[in-house]
């Protein structure tokens, strides 16, 4: 199947296999024996995770066909996912030029995905919000684009999806806690 580190396989140093009780997340890292070869399996793991996962979405860029970039899409994805915010951040959070965030945005107001509102705080500022439009044709990319990998995992185990859609979850609160974010 895939790669699981050996540390991961079992509990640390209880020798017994984790069972569905076991999910509580609130523990010691020393208790548990977590330590510096835990955590280089854990970094490589994560690393293959990225490594993946860009691969696949570079093969559904490719299959669904747009005149848009990715930046434009990803905007749509951080606007729904964090909320309203700044053309700054969104610059920052892509690591492009404000120029050029500008210019995606300006894309996005005029195709009516995005809305720019002025920003409370700094007369000087707009904040950009996706449209209800906004939401619709962001999912329908987001689900173009799962249709286009699909055939990669049509014949994966109910097993298999489940442990996706486990390991989707954990990615998910992690990413939260880490704040890897625009909010």
């Amino acid at each position: 199947m895939s790669f699981v580190p050996p540390s991961l396989r079992h509990w640390p140093n209880t020798g017994r296999k984790q069972t569905a009780g076991d999910d509580d997340c609130s523990f010691d890292r020393r208790r548990l024996g977590y330590g510096e070869k835990m955590d280089s399996e854990l970094a490589t793991l994560l690393g293959e995770i990225l490594a993946t996962v860009n691969r696949l979405e570079r093969i559904a860029y490719q299959s669904v066909e747009s005149s848009k970039s990715s930046t434009y899409y990803r905007t749509l994805g951080a606007l729904r996912q964090f909320g309203p915010q700044r053309a700054s951040a969104l610059a920052q959070h892509y690591r492009v030029s404000q120029p050029a965030m500008s210019r995606v945005i300006t894309a996005l107001v005029d195709d009516g995905l995005v809305v720019r509102e002025p920003d409370s705080t700094d007369s000087r500022a707009s904040i950009i919000r996706i449209s209800e439009l906004g939401e619709r044709v962001y999912l329908e990319r987001l689900n173009a684009m799962g249709r286009a990998v699909t055939p990669y995992f049509a014949e994966i185990s109910v097993v298999d999806r489940a442990v996706l859609g486990a390991a989707l979850e954990v990615l998910k609160i992690n990413q939260s806690r880490a704040g890897a974010g625009l909010a």
